[in-house]
């Protein structure tokens, strides 16, 4: 398995004067927050490693983010039942840069 830190040089490289990914797609399956970005990688983070890593509130449920805006041209999710947002480069950096 290839770890995105393992990447990371080739994304910059090859992003030279492109605009970082945005998010066109969120949702969640079986306590997982899916998205899609408009690279074409899917991305899926539990639920309980946002909270755990404290991107979300400890006492976030999954069925509170089923409801989910794009915003910010796709630079973050927000979440309206919790008010609360993650922005799009915690997801594409991986939580071990939070």
């Amino acid at each position: 398995m290839v770890r995105l830190q393992e990447i990371s040089p080739t994304i910059e490289n090859n992003g030279i004067g492109k605009q970082p990914p945005k998010v066109i797609n969120c949702r969640i399956s079986r306590n997982k927050l899916i998205t899609q970005l408009d690279d074409g990688r899917e991305i899926s983070i539990t639920v309980s490693l946002l909270t755990e890593w404290s991107i979300l509130d400890k006492n976030v449920k999954p069925e509170q983010l089923k409801r989910n805006e794009i915003r910010g041209e796709g630079k973050l999710i927000y979440f309206p039942d919790i008010d609360e947002a993650l922005p799009t480069w915690k997801i594409i950096e991986g939580l071990h840069t939070c």
